[in-house]
């Protein structure tokens, strides 16, 4: 992968090690990826129509991931898709039916609200839909007492945590961590202890 930090040479490097295997394929695009991932010192596509610049980037990410799959089974996994911005969604659906062409399989995560919108972007005619629902208050209880095994959590914070997070583990998780790095939960040589005042 590319670091969004590494410097030009080490993208240059990383792009030129992939396309190494292939010299048809970085004819056809290289100078389209060194562009799109900032590794080239001057856009060769800068002057280009912008139009004319998004369908020759489409086209190769489109082609990369074909090759790449043909090369290797693929699980691309895209989390937090709630957050994606138009272009990249429009990038997405050209590389989403691909699935109907190559060993390529997506797995997309995205909250409620953004469902509908991805729907629309990517038609795909084989998608499974799969929805979690909220931890039940019951559920989301035993998540505390598996993330702070040895406390004994007064039954007052454990209410607080699982009505605060509406169901949510991941949000569990973070209230469990901001309790224990503000302190309110912390070890002492007596063991686990939770401030009075949490």
């Amino acid at each position: 992968g590319i670091l969004p930090d590494a410097p030009r040479h080490v993208r240059r490097q990383r792009i030129d090690a992939l396309l190494s295997a292939s010299p048809t394929l970085a004819g056809e695009i290289d100078v389209t990826l060194q562009d799109l991932l900032g590794a080239s010192e001057q856009s060769e596509l800068a002057l280009e129509d912008p139009q004319q610049r998004q369908r020759r980037i489409l086209a190769a990410v489109r082609r990369l991931f074909a090759w790449q799959a043909r090369r290797h089974p693929m699980l691309l996994v895209l989390d937090d898709l709630q957050w994606a911005d138009p272009s990249s969604l429009t990038a997405l659906s050209h590389v989403a039916d691909l699935v109907n062409e190559v060993p390529l399989a997506m797995v997309g995560i995205t909250r409620e609200s953004a469902r509908a919108q991805l729907a629309e972007t990517l038609p795909l005619a084989e998608l499974l839909d799969i929805q979690l629902a909220p931890l039940t208050p019951e559920e989301s209880g035993h998540l505390v007492t598996l993330l702070l095994p040895q406390v004994r959590v007064p039954t007052g914070l454990q209410h607080s945590l699982v009505a605060r997070s509406e169901g949510n583990p991941l949000l569990i998780e973070e209230l469990v961590r901001m309790l224990l790095d503000r302190g309110v939960v912390h070890q002492t040589a007596a063991g686990w202890q939770v401030e009075a005042r949490w």
